[in-house]
């Protein structure tokens, strides 16, 4: 189900031969791409919300590659999130406006899938590592600080929304939320909270992680 997500990832094949221009063959290969990603969204998110075993196993495969056969699906997850782009090939196709609405919505879908990954009681243990010492929190965590940091990006809230909410869930755990408040993250998260409640215009994403 991944590969189509990674098929929006930098770097993109330029197109050859009949492709490189507006073709009947073409717009229909654009389309087919569309479709598969918001198939494959669409069903990463349902099974994430609704199949216990899916959360389970999306959080084992990100620290065993070969829960999945050896394909980190978690990480491609987060990845497509991270770095999924709008293909060079869209501009000037008439039903681009489509496309990225229907790209925008397929995001929105994994983040959801994400968040509720993270919410599973079952994986706090697997999503939440203190093996590292350069990674407080485990690769997952780390990975939601980073978009945590991008608070202040234009065109990041997403990656935020998701991060605060994933981290609101890994927290709702008490000893969890002790160990984030005395951890070297906390200088951290509490510089960012500060920011967000002397903000005239506080930002909703950050507002879910004081909420949690």
């Amino acid at each position: 189900m991944v590969t189509s997500l990674n098929a929006f990832r930098k770097p993109h094949p330029t197109p050859q031969g009949v492709f490189a221009e507006s073709s009947d063959i073409r717009e229909t290969l654009i389309s087919a791409d569309v479709e598969s990603l918001e198939e494959s969204c669409a069903l990463l998110e349902s099974l994430s919300l609704d199949v216990e075993d899916v959360r389970l196993s999306l959080a084992r495969g990100l620290t065993f590659p070969d829960e999945h056969d050896g394909i980190p699906c978690l990480s491609d997850m987060l990845n497509f999130l991270d770095c999924g782009e709008y293909p060079p090939w869209w501009a000037g196709d008439p039903d681009r406006a489509g496309y990225e609405r229907s790209f925008e919505n397929c995001k929105a879908g994994i983040i959801r899938a994400v968040v509720e990954v993270a919410g599973e009681q079952k994986n706090t243990d697997i999503l939440w590592d203190e093996s590292e010492d350069d990674k407080p929190g485990g690769e997952f965590v780390s990975w939601m600080i980073r978009w945590i940091r991008k608070a202040d990006q234009k065109g990041k809230e997403g990656l935020v929304i998701c991060a605060t909410l994933t981290i609101g869930n890994l927290v709702r755990r008490g000893e969890i939320l002790i160990h984030v408040w005395s951890h070297p993250l906390n200088l951290f998260l509490s510089q960012r909270l500060t920011l967000m409640r002397w903000s005239t215009h506080p930002s909703p994403s950050l507002q879910t992680l004081l909420k949690s």
